[in-house]
């Protein structure tokens, strides 16, 4: 049994780890933020859906030297033998309004957590970072540092905190992981956040229409007269449920220390082809694609214009992202995900619609151990 300590355990790939961890019988002692009216362990028991012994959070803040944890809990951690650090806490936001959080949360957070890792003399650090540092470039290797700047924030902030973690002279994992979606079985995820977002304007607007005419459901087909921009490009979107199952893996080899590993699907859809088939799950007609960005001001087009600018990059481009490291460093403990089909997007969003994209309609969470 390994004793690990963690941030980002709350999180939508976090949380669901903690409880392959502790599946796999190991201790994880979690730093966790507290918030009003709930503890930190409140927060983390919520989060995996279950208590447990062997799951335990110290109280702490990525933003804060050390993490914010206490000088008591300093103390504790340093006489503990923690084989593993993960750090999977982070930003997603990727509008520039959100730059000063992006930085905060995923560059000086990083930092702050390699300073901890030092502090305890914790053996190995595994960062949990994105494919996206790779911002415009054609091709992302698993070979070091990407030197093209990010696209937005949230990518040039990940990259920054790359540089940091190859260049900490500590022993180190890096993970690069592709969208996190839900579960391939289930649909269930902890946030509504990546490839959701695009969606959740359009979901809004058809379900006023559908208000006005009395009816309710994705079952009922709207039409919706908006423009969209074609796509040009694939979308490297994983189930979290493998994801998990992959980083587990990637934590206890040691062939993978020292690496940079890319945690992303071999054979990712179109983007006009998940565009597509999620307007039809969602119930939504009448989408028109042009191959250039058009100003159209009628008031359901000015609902959706700011999503359309945000994500309009990853709409465009994708890099190609090379995928050797994984498979041959696991071996046999590499699985590749499940196939992008319709049928799993049907999932996706019978599991966002029914908790209404997560606005105001609280998630269950999943089985406990």
């Amino acid at each position: 049994m390994a004793t690990i300590i963690m941030t980002g355990a709350t999180g939508t790939v976090g949380s669901v780890l903690v409880k392959k961890l502790l599946k796999g019988g190991h201790k994880i002692l979690c730093i966790v933020r507290s918030a009003p009216n709930c503890s930190a362990q409140e927060r983390l028991n919520h989060a995996i859906g279950l208590r447990s012994e062997n799951a335990v959070a110290v109280e702490g803040d990525i933003t804060k030297s050390l993490c914010g944890v206490s000088a008591d809990d300093l103390s504790c951690l340093s006489s503990t033998n923690f084989e593993i650090f993960i750090h999977a806490a982070a930003s997603t936001k990727f509008d520039e309004s959100c730059r000063e959080e992006s930085f905060l949360k995923n560059f000086f957070g990083t930092q702050n957590a390699l300073n901890l890792h030092r502090f305890i003399h914790a053996e190995i650090f595994h960062y949990i970072s994105t494919v996206y540092v790779g911002g415009a470039c054609d091709k992302l290797q698993e070979d070091g540092q990407c030197f093209v700047e990010g696209r937005n924030p949230y990518e040039e902030s990940k990259r920054q905190a790359e540089f940091l973690v190859l260049n900490s002279g500590l022993s180190y994992l890096i993970s690069r992981l592709g969208i996190v979606v839900g579960d391939s079985t289930t649909g269930a995820i902890g946030n509504f956040s990546g490839m959701y977002g695009f969606f959740i304007p359009f979901h809004i607007l058809a379900e006023r229409e559908r208000v006005k005419i009395g009816l309710t459901g994705v079952q009922y087909g709207v039409e919706l007269p908006l423009i969209v921009k074609r796509g040009e490009s694939t979308l490297n979107i994983v189930p979290v449920n493998w994801v998990a199952d992959m980083l587990f893996n990637i934590s206890f080899n040691a062939q993978c220390v020292g690496k940079i590993l890319h945690v992303i699907h071999p054979a990712p859809p179109l983007v006009d082809w998940v565009i597509d088939q999620s307007f039809d799950i969602l119930g939504i007609q009448g989408i028109r694609k042009t191959g250039s960005v058009t100003r159209q001001f009628s008031a359901k087009q000015r609902v959706v214009n700011p999503i359309l600018d945000l994500y309009q990059d990853y709409i465009t481009h994708e890099a190609v992202f090379a995928v050797e490291n994984l498979p041959r460093l696991l071996g046999g403990d590499y699985c590749p995900p499940a196939k992008i089909t319709k049928r799993l997007l049907e999932l996706l969003f019978q599991y966002a619609t029914r908790y209404n994209f997560g606005r105001g309609a609280e998630q269950p969470r999943l089985a406990a151990v």
